[in-house]
């Protein structure tokens, strides 16, 4: 019996030092990653663009027989090259774009309360009940503060749309001077591309031996796990991608159909505008379609403006059906567990979380399939792994 209860002891105490033990080795891996990453950034990025441009690299060895270092100088030139000038564009664009807005914004908001004042005023009884009701508790209110003089209603609605001109102004206005700040730390930027380049080209240059001595550090099951890890990460992320480029398309495809029935002017480039738009976390195709659909009602353009919601809806519900399909099938990540990831990755990381949230719940579900998990939990509780 004290033999039973010895062995239970030990066993007992096994698990607690195997737990342990799992648990510094997460702790020190994560306190080391902590510390590490800001010093060695660069050369994840420069891993990262690495490994995509490595099927081009060995297509150009393999097909073309270019020397690695020739594939991997034209690969890196062809990818680079086209980044930068998106990136000129982009940014030249927005700039434009956003100095015009501002622009438009200071020289027409008082037009624009005028106008909303009228077409409250022009609505008739419709907004009768309504105005009535807004004058009995301004006439209740008068009794109290006696501030209330005539014609406030119209100038409280000026002051509203003041205010919120103001904040747009504000807000666009700060993105400007933060791209200035961006373009002041040019410098230091153009240090670390540098670094992440040529980090880039000799990772890529010396592939094939930098993989064979990792392989050859880590232990036997280390590798199997990470191979199927890697693996299905690899399936996971490309699936995003194609998962988003297809959704975007689908909706380009919608919202181009829609505004040609509409007979609305420069079809296409609104299609594409409001394709890319539907990048943005939260947002979506809604970023646009909605004040544009709020300023139609309120010009008196009721036509366009009803047609542009039937449009929006349409689109909404096309999406909704089509998109539990797409990313199912491009990343066999649920739809719900994509929605938990984004909104924890939100709170956690703020904006950037948007992107590592999902990234970090594709790498989960990516060591669950390689079984990382039930193998840690077989040797905390010290029963030999077995594998399917």
């Amino acid at each position: 019996m004290d033999r039973e209860r010895q062995e239970r002891l030990f066993h007992i105490l096994g698990i607690i030092w195997r737990a342990a033990l799992v648990l510094f080795v997460v702790v020190a891996a994560f306190v080391v990653l902590r510390y590490t990453i800001p010093l060695i950034y660069p050369f994840i990025f420069a891993w990262l663009i690495a490994f995509m441009i490595e099927p081009l690299v060995r297509f150009l060895e393999t097909k073309w027989r270019i020397p690695r270092w020739g594939g991997t100088t034209l690969s890196l030139l062809l990818v680079l090259g086209t980044l930068s000038a998106l990136l000129t564009l982009i940014i030249v664009r927005i700039i434009n774009e956003l100095t015009r807005l501002v622009e438009f914004i200071q020289n027409n908001i008082d037009k624009i309360s005028e106008r909303v004042a009228d077409w409250f005023v022009s609505q008739g009884t419709v907004f009768t009940h309504l105005e009535t009701t807004i004058q009995t508790s301004l006439e209740q209110l008068e009794r109290f503060t006696g501030t209330v003089q005539s014609g406030e209603l119209t100038e409280s609605l000026q002051n509203s749309l003041q205010s919120l001109a103001e904040l747009i102004t504000g807000f666009i206005t700060g993105f400007i001077a933060g791209l200035g700040k961006f373009l002041g730390n040019m410098p230091f930027i153009l240090t670390v591309l540098v670094v992440i380049v040529l980090g880039s080209f000799f990772i890529s240059k010396n592939w094939r031996r930098l993989h064979r001595n990792v392989r050859n550090l880590l232990p036997r099951v280390v590798r199997d796990s990470g191979d199927m890890v890697l693996t299905d990460l690899k399936k996971a992320l490309v699936g995003f991608v194609r998962a988003q480029l297809t959704l975007i398309t689908l909706t380009a495809i919608i919202i181009l159909v829609g505004l040609m029935i509409l007979r609305v002017n420069y079809a296409l480039t609104l299609a594409l505008v409001i394709g890319l738009v539907d990048l943005l976390p939260y947002l979506g195709v809604g970023a646009v379609m909605v004040p544009w659909i709020v300023y139609l009602f309120i010009a008196g353009n009721y036509k366009l403006a009803i047609g542009l919601t039937v449009l929006y809806i349409i689109t909404i519900v096309v999406r909704q059906f089509v998109e539990p399909k797409v990313y199912a099938s491009n990343i066999g990540l649920d739809p719900l567990l994509t929605l938990i990831a984004l909104f924890v990755g939100l709170q956690l990381f703020g904006f950037i979380g948007l992107i590592v949230g999902p990234t970090l719940m594709v790498i989960l579900m990516a060591l669950y399939r390689a079984r990382v998990f039930h193998d840690t939990l077989d040797y905390i509780a010290g029963r030999s792994a077995n594998r399917a």
